[in-house]
């Protein structure tokens, strides 16, 4: 079993073990322990193959242990008998033999228990000096010095062995009695070697023990014992007088707040009494067992004292008044401290989510304390100029419902909050809120002004043409360049002929000569070959007046400056030219402007088949 193990043993038998129960009126003994023990010591091997071993033993002792302190002691050890025989090997050979050796052992340890000297159980360790013995006995002397040694090869005068020695080790103490207990341990013990007078070579001689080499000796003693108890730890006690603590409601209070304290004392001492003396910051506060005080208004800590003083006067028992005559009892002070926090009055903001509301939505009203430790539980109260309020606690929810705003106006209404804490100090803060009403509708636009048509100047046609010659197509040009710029317009073509072209027979099939001019025109806008235009069929709309004249006439000659076929020239000294015409409007569209007067019910254009010629 390993030294580790050992201790480990003793501290859980020492935590398993129940302490045994000591009156109070009977003496506790234990100063000084004589210990006898018996057991067993065994040797490790010096090598794997040795010359020289110590065999198992029996050991018988005594040991005497001064406690001189609470959890130290002093102790002092001797191995009275100890049966260790020692064996020798011959060199490169099994043969052994062996002889009767006695072992006796002294040290001095101190002892270092992990219980105080009155306790039942006590768990320990050890280690300290000594010194071993190692004693042939007679038979073994005798023996050696025969011829050959009897086995060690030759004559050997064996010799007692005297080596210095260091033991240490765990072990437990239990009390079985007031003056009798059970002792157990385990040491380790390591020594150095000896040769009990065999011979010593530098090298290995045949057929006889030498030793070549000496290795330290170690070894494991396991013993137990009876212990005896001498001295007295602790004189007999009558009784117990103990003042505790001072025990308080609460440590830290608030100016103002109430606190209860009482000292409790036991007393198991017949007929001795309790007297007490309270002070509050060395102030007289009573002599009752408990007392109640006011927390002052400063801030800081209070000094409390209590002073207990034992009273003999009620005593009548003569054993306890010579006991106390010998054992007199002192007054026990015991003081505390109690903490006055600081109190300030509260103070509060408040703030609005949003600012700014329509008359039908809300805002989040949220007072904000800055409170002291002192302060204690809050109540908020909250009013507003006008609207309601909805909640509880630090927040409300305003709603404007009822104020009636006229639209494009607005109001700003303050809401305040008030809080009071549990002391009675208070604060007020308001936030504002303005109540937005939405803007007052625009007025109707006013009508858009109508629109009016504009005539362009007249197409004019030789006696008898249909085509539109290179002076109206450049009056054709500007009309649509004007329409594709506005949506609002579409073009109307209106076509006429002279009186004398009225008696003009035309073939079979053919168009009358004042469609056939207006068609040739509108064909021009919608062909979409060069050099015709490709304008929107629907925004053409033609007409025929036949030879009525009723409508401006807006003679425009260019034959100057463009280039005509002889056939579509129109002549200066021609006065009957300005009636061979089509006339160019641009006109509002359907429901955005009156038609040109005369003109009648324009139609819309036909289909187109190619660019006219």
């Amino acid at each position: 079993m390993k030294l580790t193990n050992l201790v480990v043993l003793g501290v859980i038998a020492a935590s398993t073990v129940p302490l045994a129960a000591q009156s109070k009126t009977e003496p506790v003994y234990g100063k000084y322990e004589i210990n006898i023990f018996g057991g067993g010591s065994f040797f490790k091997r010096q090598d794997p193959r040795p010359y020289f071993d110590l065999g198992r033993g029996g050991v018988a002792g005594f040991r005497v242990t001064q406690n001189l302190w609470n959890y130290v002691g002093l102790e002092q050890a001797v191995t009275v008998h100890g049966t260790n025989n020692a064996r020798f090997t011959l060199p490169n050979s099994f043969e052994t033999t062996t002889f009767g050796l006695r072992q006796r052992q002294v040290s001095v340890n101190p002892v270092f228990h992990f219980t105080p000297r009155d306790a039942a159980v006590r768990p320990f360790v050890t280690a300290g000096p000594g010194f071993n013995w190692y004693v042939p006995t007679d038979k073994a002397r005798n023996a050696a010095l025969t011829a050959n040694g009897n086995g060690l090869g030759a004559p050997v005068n064996l010799k007692t062995g005297f080596v210095p020695m260091f033991n240490y080790g765990a072990g437990l103490k239990a009390r079985l009695a007031p003056r009798v207990g059970l002792r157990v341990d385990g040491r380790g013990y390591l020594t150095q070697s000896t040769t009990l007078g065999v011979p010593e070579s530098a090298t290995t001689i045949p057929n006889r023990v030498t030793f070549v080499e000496r290795s330290p000796l170690n070894s494991l003693q396991l013993t137990g014992g009876l212990t005896f108890y001498l001295g007295t730890l602790v004189e007999p006690v009558i009784g117990d007088f103990r003042p505790g603590s001072i025990e308080a409601s609460a440590m830290s209070v608030c100016p103002g707040d109430s606190v209860t304290l009482r000292l409790p004392v036991t007393n198991t001492m017949n007929g001795v009494a309790s007297k007490y003396k309270w002070t509050v910051d060395g102030q007289d506060m009573g002599t009752a067992d408990s007392i109640t005080m006011r927390a002052p208004a400063k801030t800081g800590a209070v000094a409390v004292r209590a002073v207990v003083d034992p009273d003999i006067a009620g005593v009548k028992d003569k054993g306890m008044l010579k006991y106390l005559r010998k054992n007199p009892l002192a007054a026990s002070a015991r003081d505390t401290t109690i903490t006055v926090k600081d109190y300030k009055a509260p103070t509060v903001s408040a703030s609005a989510s949003p600012t700014t509301i329509p008359p039908s939505g809300t805002s989040t009203l949220t007072a904000t304390p800055g409170l002291s430790e002192c302060s204690g539980d809050v109540t908020y109260t909250w009013e507003v100029d006008g609207g309601s309020l909805s909640g509880s606690g630090a927040s409300r929810t305003f709603s404007p419902a009822g104020l009636n705003l006229a639209c494009g106006t607005r109001r700003t209404l303050n809401a305040r909050v008030t809080v009071r804490d549990a002391k009675g100090g208070s604060s007020t803060a308001s936030v504002p809120v303005e109540v937005v009403a939405a803007p007052c509708p625009p007025p109707p636009p006013p009508p858009p002004p109508a629109l009016r048509a504009t005539q362009f100047d007249d197409i004019l046609f030789a006696n008898g043409n249909g085509r539109v010659n290179n002076c109206g197509k450049r009056t054709l040009d500007r009309v649509y360049e004007q329409a594709m710029a506005s949506n609002d317009y579409d073009i109307l073509l209106v076509g006429h002929i002279d009186a004398s072209e009225a008696k003009i027979r035309r073939r079979r099939g053919q168009s009358a000569l004042d469609r056939e001019r207006v068609e040739n025109a509108a064909a021009y806008l919608l062909a979409g070959e060069q050099p015709c235009k490709r304008f929107d069929r629907n925004r053409v709309k033609i007409a025929t007046v036949a030879d009525q004249q009723n409508s401006p006439l807006r003679t425009a000659l260019c034959e100057d400056s463009v280039r005509e076929r002889s056939s579509s020239r129109i002549r200066a000294n021609d006065d009957k030219a300005k009636f061979r015409r089509v006339e160019v409007w641009l006109v509002p569209r359907d429901g955005k402007g009156p038609m040109p007067t005369g003109v009648g019910t324009p139609e819309a254009a036909p289909d187109v088949k190619g660019c006219p010629k």
